[in-house]
This record gives structure tokens, C-alpha cells and sequence, in this order.
């Protein structure tokens, strides 16, 4: 969806306009997942080895930014940002005694 430039205006120099600072515009809704999966082996009563996988974003789902609000710019009403980050994966070991 673009927002339609025309029906907005400039206010005169030295003017305030009815407008707030930012405008009211909606963006895509923003969904967020983290995963993990934990493994503990034990070697004696008190060795434990940890395995660890963490995953955030795990469905490297995009979510977009904002629209444009600048009155001035080209590319006023587009969405030009992504809001999240893509698929972080790490592993982890530990040895816990």
C-alpha cells in the first residue's frame, strides 16, 4: 500500500500545519521466534557436557519496515527497511564439573 502524496501539503514558511511530527502510519505486523535445543551428556556423577543450538529467527521470516512519512522525499509511502534481523544460528559447548 502507498500512501497518496497529494492529499498531503507543506505548511508556509514560519507556519505550523495540523499535521503531528510523525505520522500515524501503519507498518506490516511483526512477528518474532527464538529457538533452542539443549543436550547434557553426563561423563561422571559431576561431568556434565552441554551441547547447545540456539536459533533466533529461526523461519527467516522478513519483516518490513515502516512507510516513508518525510513529505519531501521521492519515495514517500514506500516501505524501504526491513525491521528484524535475518536467521542467527549458534552452538554452544560446555563442560560443566
Amino acid at each position: 500500500m502507498i500512501l497518496n502524496q497529494a492529499a498531503f501539503a507543506a505548511p508556509p514558511s514560519l507556519t505550523f500545519g495540523n499535521a503531528p511530527v510523525f505520522l500515524n502510519t501503519r507498518q506490516p505486523s511483526f512477528k518474532t521466534e527464538s529457538f533452542g535445543i539443549f543436550k547434557d551428556t553426563k561423563f561422571t556423577e559431576r561431568a556434565v557436557l552441554q551441547f547447545r543450538t540456539e536459533m533466533s529467527n529461526p523461519f527467516n521470516r522478513v519483516v518490513f519496515g515502516a512507510p516513508v512519512s518525510d513529505l519531501s522525499a521521492g519515495n514517500f509511502g514506500r516501505i524501504t527497511s526491513v525491521a528484524n534481523s535475518p536467521r542467527n544460528i549458534q552452538f554452544g559447548l560446555k563442560m560443566v564439573f
